[in-house]
């Protein structure tokens, strides 16, 4: 299954395009809401599409609930999932597909199990990167 953690408003017709040409997709749009489903469906995940710049939706007081720290509560709220995805989840697969460029985030996403794509990418980049493609 794929994740796609997205409030775009072509979020959806992503979602669509991926589930046609490669599996199931699930589309979270409130990010304090990834962690519990990821909790819940973390084995079926094969991908998570993830967006960087979204609004926090109550995620830092949800991380902290979990346990986690929070070194810097007004960092991009995608940011804050990614290294919690990463903590939790390391051998997932992510793929970064944000109009964040700044060379500080996007740094971080220089590792084996992490694709950035700036936003708006081509959808064959998109499946690719889904695909495990790089």
């Amino acid at each position: 299954m794929i994740l796609v953690v997205d409030d775009d408003v072509h979020a959806k017709a992503l979602c669509d395009f991926l589930e046609l040409m490669v599996d199931r997709t699930t589309l979270v749009a409130r990010i304090a809401e990834v962690p519990a489903y990821l909790e819940q469906n973390a084995a079926e995940i094969s991908v998570v599409v993830l967006d960087i710049l979204m609004p926090d939706q109550d995620l830092v007081k949800t991380l902290k609930a979990l346990g986690e720290e929070i070194p810097d509560p007004k960092e991009e709220s995608g940011l804050l999932l990614y290294r919690y995805i990463r903590r939790k989840y390391p051998l997932l697969r992510i793929v970064v597909h944000s109009v964040v460029r700044a060379q500080r985030v996007v740094e971080q996403f220089m590792n084996s199990q992490t694709t950035y794509l700036p936003k708006p990418a081509q959808l064959p980049d998109i499946l690719q990167s889904v695909r495990g493609r790089t």
